[in-house]
């Protein structure tokens, strides 16, 4: 959703629109989004650019570093909704 935000017409299409209310489910009460460890994979060769790694060094896999890339990833998305 990252790299297909930067097109207005897929910003626009209804698709989009479900997928970024999807997003905005995992919304915590104080704000912060926390993303289903599914949704953030990690695999040993890959870069972060192309999804294939979350982008902190240290402790990836711990719930601090989950919602703070989550909220990172969303954040990127959404403000080119507006």
């Amino acid at each position: 959703m990252s790299m297909m935000s930067r097109s207005r017409r897929v910003r626009e299409h209804p698709w989009f629109r479900r997928s970024l209310s999807m997003l905005e489910s995992f919304r915590m009460e104080d704000g912060l989004i926390a993303f289903p460890r599914s949704f953030l994979p990690e695999k040993k060769v890959g870069y972060w650019v192309n999804g294939k790694r979350m982008a902190l060094e240290a402790g990836r896999r711990s719930r601090k570093a989950i919602t703070c890339e989550s909220t990172f990833r969303y954040l990127e998305i959404a403000s080119r909704t507006t």
